[in-house]
Formats: structure tokens, sequence, C-alpha cells
């Protein structure tokens, strides 16, 4: 208990001192470091995901900040990941990345110029996570590769090009061998879901074998996905692509326009959502005021 004590005057201390305080004697070996007012967390030598939770949520609760109490915990689930996983975050964005690893041998990438919270929970060995430069989160971003109720997940990929932005979003597979790609310059509204699976295994009846699996959901470059907006599995919209609020787009939205591909330049809407016009292109911003000035010149409405 006294080392507890002392464990806990020492973590309340660190907003005061820039020296490392070894936190060894509590078996797990713990080390705490103060850098520019933030505790980071290392672990020595590891005493299992259950022993690390519960030393990280109890070390926790004597830091008096809310904020700098879930700065802590990211940075030590972040840490404590990177044992068996290959993990490039930057320092400066370690702080707002959630992570929960449950595998071995994955690899998170997060390049330069990320702003904003993620929340990501893999359940699987060997999957990948890539976001390329100047990703923006605005509000949350959650990003589930896991088996859930099924077995942990092999080689699952997550991709998000550059300069993609998310209000608040949820990305979700619990199948292997899947990709999930998302194209550079792309904005996701409030509340949209990327929901890559359908959660349960369908069976033909008579030969018994799954007919519901999974292969890759892609969306391409310049594509603006509207408020509660739900992509499904496998869907695949073509490059400067709008997707109407609320909308729930499946792989062969295209096909009631008799098209045999995706097509580009166009806006998606409904449930089912279909093309609904062709022959478009969209801006996040009207520098010239166009827009917010709402002249109409004689059109008619």
């Amino acid at each position: 208990m006294r080392y507890l004590l002392a464990s806990a005057r020492a973590v309340r201390q660190l907003g005061e001192t820039h020296d490392a305080i070894d936190l060894s004697c509590l078996m797990t070996g713990y080390v705490l470091t103060r850098t520019e007012g933030i505790v980071y967390f290392s672990v020595k030598n590891s005493g299992g995901v259950i022993v690390n939770k519960i030393m990280v949520n109890l070390l926790a609760s004597f830091i008096p900040s809310r904020k700098r109490r879930q700065e802590f915990r990211c940075l030590a689930r972040l840490e404590h990941c990177a044992q068996e996983n290959d993990i490039q975050i930057a320092e400066e964005n370690k702080k707002y990345v959630d992570l929960h690893i449950e595998g071995k041998n994955n690899k998170i990438v997060i390049k330069k110029g990320f702003t904003g919270k993620v929340h990501m929970h893999i359940e699987g060995d060997n999957c990948t996570v890539i976001f390329e430069e100047n990703v923006k989160v605005n509000d949350l971003l959650e990003i589930f590769l896991a088996g859930g109720i099924h077995k942990k997940i092999k080689n699952a990929v997550l991709y998000i090009g550059k300069n993609t932005s998310f209000e608040s979003c949820r990305i979700f597979t619990c199948q292997s061998n899947t990709s999930i790609e998302i194209g550079e310059e792309c904005i996701f509204s409030s509340e949209t879901n990327l929901f890559h699976t359908d959660g349960h295994p369908i069976y033909d009846l008579q030969s018994g074998k799954i007919i519901n699996k999974v292969k890759g959901l892609k969306i391409g470059d310049h594509c603006w996905i509207g408020k509660r907006a739900t992509l499904l599995k496998d869907v695949e919209l073509g490059r400067d692509s709008i997707v109407g609020w609320g909308s729930v787009v499946s792989r062969k939205f295209y096909a009631a326009a008799g098209l045999s591909c995706p097509p580009e330049h166009c806006v998606i809407a409904g449930n089912p959502a279909k093309v609904v016009k062709t022959g478009v292109t969209w801006r996040s911003v009207d520098e010239s005021g166009a827009y917010a000035r709402n002249e109409w010149d004689g059109e008619s409405a």
C-alpha cells in the first residue's frame, strides 16, 4: 500500500517536475515521465492485458484533471500496444489516439498533419491502418477491425487518403482479408457509417456454404458523404460523388440506372440509394461568395 500511495503522489507531482519516476515497485514495471506538461507512460515488463488495464485506470484516478486523465490512458494503452505491433504516430498526436489492440503484428501509421480524436479497436493479427497526410477529425472517428462475437480477424486493411476530413464517423468490419479504401480530399459529415460487413453469416440451405462473404469497400477521390449516410459492404463510389443525407448505399446502387459500374460526378440518395443526378461536382468552400449570396438571376427554383 505504501508503494501505491507513493506512486499516486508521484503521478500528482508530474506537473511540477521534469524527472522520470520509476514505478517498478508495482511489479509490472511502469515508468512515468513529464514532457511539456503531458504525462508519458511506458512499460518495462508487461504484466498482461488485465494487469495493465487495472494499473492504468488505478494510476489515472490520481490525476486531478479529467483531460490529463484521458491523455494518460491513451498514452498508456498505446505504449502497451506498441510492444507487439508497429505503431507509427507522431508524438504530438499520440494523446489523441485511443488505441486498443488485442493481437500481434498489426501496423498503425498516422502521418503528419493529423488533427482530431480517434478511437481505434483492433481484435486481430496482421491488420493495417494508414492515415495519409493531413487527415482531419472535427469530432470523433471510431474504427473497429474486430471479430466481436466471432474469432479474431487477420489481414484487414483500412486506408485513408490525404486531405480527407471527418465530422463524426464509424468504420466497422468483422471479416479477415478485407479492405476499406477512402480516397483523397473526401469529406464525411456527422453520424456517417461505413459498415463493411453483414455482422452474421448467411448460409445456402442445401450446400451449407456461406453466401455473404466480404471483399472490398472503395470510395474514390473527392467524395462527399452526407449526414447520417451509411455505406454497406463492398460499396464502390466513383470519384467526385455526393451521397445524400440519411442514404443507405448498397453495392448495386447504380444498377437501377442501367449502369454496369459506379459512375463519377453523380449524386446518390435514398434508401435504398440510387443515382438521382449526374454531371455534377462540388466544392467544400465557395470563395467567390456566390453560394452565400444565393442570387437566382432569373432562374427558376
